[in-house]
């Protein structure tokens, strides 16, 4: 009779062991795909993070190509605009001429 409960406390320790065998495990492994899916996580913000970093470098590529042509065009303005200010002065300054040689010819004319 006592080997029969000793018989059947033998067997609910294995059970129970192996019970807690298996807990051990399962816990262990929710720890582990705990970790993997945190990694994962961190993983997928570092992806998106890379591509929003990709899209600003994009953006500022193009605003940067922009920029320089804003930049000749204006260079190419500032050029025109003084090509026409010297065409204007020396336009005024033939004119300023021709005035005078009007005015000494109209002197002329009085002292004729």
């Amino acid at each position: 009779h006592l080997q029969l409960q000793l018989a059947e406390l033998e067997r609910q320790r294995d059970t129970l062991t192996a019970e807690s065998r298996e807990h051990s495990l399962i816990s262990s492994s929710a720890g582990v795909t705990a970790k993997d899916r945190r990694i994962r996580d961190l993983q997928l913000q570092v992806e998106e993070a890379e591509a929003v970093v990709q899209e600003l470098d994009e953006s500022n590529t193009k605003r940067l190509a922009m920029l320089n042509q804003a930049r000749d065009q204006y260079d190419q303005a500032s050029t025109r605009c003084r090509e026409l200010e010297a065409q204007v002065v020396a336009q005024v300054e033939a004119v300023d001429h021709s005035q005078s040689i009007v005015e000494a010819a109209r002197q002329a004319q009085r002292e004729a």
